[in-house]
């Protein structure tokens, strides 16, 4: 019999580094990209610190590695109900997380006949006030990355609108110090 413990160190095999660095680091990414924007998103006008919004995301994944946890990250649609709520404290996720215990303790069996379908859009009707949809339409990097997320997958759209952001910055820096030498 297998003696089960909470606390497992986590087993890394040299031969199957190759494969999981470059996943893990793209799910690190999305999710500190994902939380900083939510964060950004909900709190507008106040100052959101990216390096103290990384290194808690990183503490709190690299702490539930060794219990086996689920990746942490902000949460869209959840904000989105809070919000929608007008919560202002941390009561508001510890009821909610009393409520989702108890809809799982009594609830599982009919929630598991729910089709997928109403489940996304129980999500989608969260979190659509989130999304700004002119620019979606307006700005053309937006348009890009979302057109080759949906043709070529999420990973290489997101490479693809990175790499176009990166570049236009370049471009834009570049082109700023040609017209301040051209000033001189």
């Amino acid at each position: 019999m297998v003696k089960a413990s909470a606390f497992i160190k986590p087993l890394i095999f040299i031969n199957e580094w190759k494969t999981l660095f470059p996943l893990s680091l793209f799910i690190a990414l999305i999710s500190f990209l994902e939380s900083y924007t939510m964060a950004t998103q909900m709190e507008e006008g106040t100052h959101i610190d990216p390096n103290q919004e990384l290194f808690a995301l990183g503490l709190a994944n690299f702490s539930g590695s060794f219990v086996q946890a689920v990746p942490v990250a902000g949460a869209f649609s959840r904000s989105a109900v809070n919000r929608d709520a007008n919560a202002k404290t941390i009561i508001s996720s510890v009821f909610t997380a009393c409520f989702v215990f108890l809809l799982l303790l009594f609830f599982t069996t009919p929630l598991a006949y729910l089709p997928h379908a109403v489940l996304a859009i129980i999500i989608i009707s969260a979190a659509y006030k989130l999304i700004r949809w002119t620019v979606i339409i307006t700005d053309p990097i937006v348009t890009i990355t979302l057109m080759s997320s949906l043709l070529f997958g999420l990973k290489i759209g997101f490479f693809i609108g990175t790499g176009i952001s990166v570049l236009g910055r370049v471009v834009k820096k570049l082109h700023r110090s040609e017209v301040h030498r051209d000033n001189k």
